[in-house]
């Protein structure tokens, strides 16, 4: 049976947007990435509004963004694009004459990681990339708060001493993301000249390249996740927690150990199951592309069930 088209996924992160065509069997088509040209939302609208026209279809769009959304489809407290409240969902149907629906990118994302894999009920991810963010499905819902529910990036953490985008000390994102890994690791080896500003991937590539610094920065990451994994796991109960993401995808193996092991001595969850599964995403498929696809697809009367 062929799949059937039925909505456009939007997966707008700090560096670059992806977009695709999701179908009914929670697989997508036609992806295309966009390099981030400029940190304002008119862009990100032109993008978006840009790609849907391209296409045959008339098809609902769901948009996964970074940073926080209300229940109006405005998006506001973006660390890496200056949202300032934009309201996103009303001038996207208004450009396209289509429902759309927006939510945060990982909230978006655990919605797809659990249509993705049938064993999760109820799974938490925490993605690490150009800022740190968490979504959470409970139960075969997804939780959305008002609108900024599991926005753990700004979560204190032990590790945590350097000033974070936000403007305070201590947030997890301001030791496990992919743009503090390599502010951390450039702060430690100031003798190390470079030609062009550090990315994260360079500090993966040295701690494979057996760089004890860039490794212990890969491993504080990784605790600091396991100690965010600890708290989501005690208010909420995953059976899963997932984690995905740019820095998590290329620094794995270091991080997902020092993650484990920190999950490990700190959760306490009091029930006959035993404490979840922290484990790498699998997903083959953008879960943000997925996930915001279908969720638009759920919201548009024309095409429910």
């Amino acid at each position: 049976m062929t799949a059937t088209p039925v909505g456009i996924g939007v997966d707008v992160g700090g560096t670059k947007i992806v977009l695709g065509v999701v179908h009914d069997d929670h697989s997508c088509s036609r992806l295309t990435r966009i390099e981030t040209a400029r940190r304002d939302p008119a862009w990100v609208v032109a993008a978006v509004t840009g790609y849907a026209r391209e296409l045959e279809w008339s098809l609902p769009v769901g948009v996964g963004a970074a940073g926080a959304a209300d229940p109006e489809g405005a998006v506001h407290f973006g660390s890496f694009i200056a949202w300032n409240g934009f309201p996103l969902r009303a001038v996207l149907e208004a450009e396209l004459g289509v429902p759309v629906f927006v939510q945060n990118d990982v909230t978006v994302a655990a919605w797809g990681e659990y249509l993705l894999d049938p064993r999760r009920r109820s799974v938490a991810v925490i993605a690490a990339g150009t800022g740190v963010g968490g979504g959470a499905v409970s139960d075969g819902v997804l939780l959305t708060g008002a609108g900024a529910a599991m926005e753990i990036g700004h979560l204190p953490v032990s590790l945590g001493e350097s000033l974070c985008a936000c403007g305070r000390r201590g947030c997890l994102e301001s030791i496990a993301s992919g743009t503090s890994v390599a502010r951390r690791y450039a702060e430690r080896t100031p003798d190390r000249a470079t030609t062009r500003p550090l990315s994260s991937t360079d500090v993966v590539a040295a701690a494979r390249n057996g760089d004890e610094v860039a490794r212990a920065i890969l491993a504080e990451a990784g605790a600091a996740i396991g100690e965010a994994a600890a708290l989501i796991a005690s208010v909420i109960d995953p059976e899963r927690v997932v984690l995905s993401g740019g820095l998590i995808r290329g620094g794995g193996p270091e991080i997902l150990a020092a993650a484990r092991a920190a999950f490990a001595r700190q959760v306490r969850v009091p029930n006959d199951r035993g404490v979840p599964i922290i484990e790498l995403s699998t997903a083959e498929q953008d879960p943000i592309v997925i996930g915001a696809g279908m969720l638009a697809a759920a919201r548009n009367p024309e095409r429910a069930g």
